[in-house]
């Protein structure tokens, strides 16, 4: 073990430190690290310097464990836990570091109190609080964060002094989770913590910021709220990204911030935006007794359908149109897609903006020059993105004595719209007698896979020729 007395380290200078035996620095007296200067420990330090003799105002990096048994200042310095191997911070005395960084896959454990004035780094590695009385604090209001993100963030407890916007690194050592809270009042501590757990059933009250009852909540994840020791007025802001989340069906617009006390769950409001799979929350202000703790989570509303289809239909106007109407009851519809199939499939035909939310009725003209049956749907598109189609609904044309045929060219299957019984033949170009039929009133289908690519004739008994076109399979 290597004893210090007083170690000074100028601008600029860096110093390794390394015993070949035990690896371990031990300062009993002054360290003092000026500005731009870089003290690396390959092992372990012990600090017993007198009160306050530790001061850091270059950078302090450590690759094993720290034990800091004498009060450490903030000073204007870097703390850094540099491993390769998992390290600690313990001891008797809480160390307060300005800046602090962790670059160590293999994490770090506080096991002694961690304050941070200035920016916390999380470069690599996870930083296990597991007590709220070993937490990483958070002293200023100006503290701030740098690179936080599922490979590097707090599992545990994070504390926070002051006002004003923070968000907590907070996670479960796999995944980030944070969330952003806005204080304002007395400046003293609060602390949060994240849990991938259900904070418990409770009833649904309406003493919540916003009246209304909750509907629900997510049983898959929480964030515990220790309140500081004065009232103090929170906002919570919730994100989700797919992670944890037991309420992926329900719509954004009725997502709001729910908050349990004892043994109910309140509505703290706000108003979700976003898809279903990605997006963010804000509760309103909420005073917080002193001292308290609560659990704070996504719930959500009673959702009101976007869309409720009265009634859907389609009329032949007799002069080659088709009048396609709609009856719906709305909320947050942005657009209707209509779409029409003659037998080869629905195609797009007209798009048409939203009326607004309540009950709206539409109708669309749809030039059609087929004859026979004529499918259609509508599909509609909400201001999340999310979309639904009605039941597909359909039309007769009348032929008007004409056969209708469909598709032309052909591949393999022909259908023939006739509007009654009546015999019919198919003929290649050279005049040759192909194929004989006895349509029926209404749709028939024909194979004509068999025959080759070319130009062929379809006639009837009363002499009307309809020219078809055999594409090749």
């Amino acid at each position: 073990m290597k004893k210090i007395s007083t170690i000074i380290f100028g601008l600029f200078a860096a110093a390794t430190l390394q015993e070949a035996t035990a690896q371990t620095l031990q300062t009993n007296t002054d360290l003092y690290l000026q500005p731009g200067s870089t003290l690396f420990v390959q092992g372990n330090m012990v600090n017993n310097a007198a009160s306050s003799g530790l001061i850091n105002n270059g950078t302090l990096s450590i690759t094993g464990n720290l034990v800091n048994n004498q009060l450490v200042n903030t000073n204007s310095g870097t703390l850094v836990f540099s491993g390769s191997a998992a390290q600690v911070l313990s001891g008797t005395a809480t160390y307060n570091a300005n800046n602090f960084e962790v670059n160590n896959a293999a994490g770090l454990t506080l096991s002694n109190k961690l304050t941070i004035g200035g920016i916390a780094t999380f470069t690599n590695g996870i930083v296990s609080a597991p007590t709220q009385t070993n937490s990483m604090e958070f002293t200023t209001t100006s503290g701030s964060l740098s690179g936080v993100k599922d490979a590097s963030h707090v599992n545990g407890y994070v504390s926070k002094a002051g006002t004003g916007t923070f968000t907590f690194p907070v996670g479960n050592g796999t995944k980030y989770q944070g969330i952003a809270i806005t204080r304002t009042g007395v400046v003293n501590i609060y602390t949060v913590n994240y849990v991938a757990g259900n904070a418990g059933a409770g009833t649904f009250t309406t003493t919540g910021s916003k009246a209304t009852p909750l509907a629900g909540y997510n049983s898959t994840e929480y964030w515990n709220i220790e309140s500081a020791p004065s009232s103090n007025t929170y906002t919570f802001n919730i994100l989700w990204d797919g992670t944890n989340d037991s309420y992926a069906s329900v719509t954004p617009n009725v997502r709001r911030v729910a908050r349990k006390v004892g043994g109910n769950w309140l509505n703290e409001g706000g108003t979700g935006t976003g898809t279903t799979t990605a997006g963010s929350v804000t509760s309103n202000a909420i005073s917080l007794p002193s001292s308290t703790t609560h659990q704070i989570t996504m719930g959500w509303e009673d959702q009101v359908l976007p869309l409720s289809w009265l009634n859907v239909n389609a009329t032949d106007t007799k002069d080659q149109k088709v009048q396609v109407q709609w009856q719906v009851s709305e909320s947050n519809v942005t657009t209707y897609i209509v779409e029409r199939n003659t037998g080869a499939g629905f195609i797009e035909i007209a798009t048409v903006a939203s009326k607004g939310n309540g009950n709206n009725s539409y109708t669309l003209a749809d030039a059609v020059r087929s004859s026979g049956s004529i499918y259609y749907r509508i599909k509609q598109i909400d201001q999340d993105g999310t979309s639904s189609y009605s039941d597909v609904f359909d039309v007769r044309i009348a032929s008007n004595g004409k056969l209708a045929v469909y598709p032309n060219p052909v591949i393999i299957n022909l259908a023939i719209d006739s509007d009654k019984k009546q015999d019919a033949k198919i003929y290649n170009v050279q005049g040759q007698q192909v194929k004989v039929l006895r349509l029926v009133e209404g749709i028939n289908n024909i194979d004509l896979g068999y025959l080759p690519s070319g130009v062929y004739f379809l006639r009837t008994a009363d002499g009307e020729v309809t020219k078809l076109i055999k594409a090749e399979k």
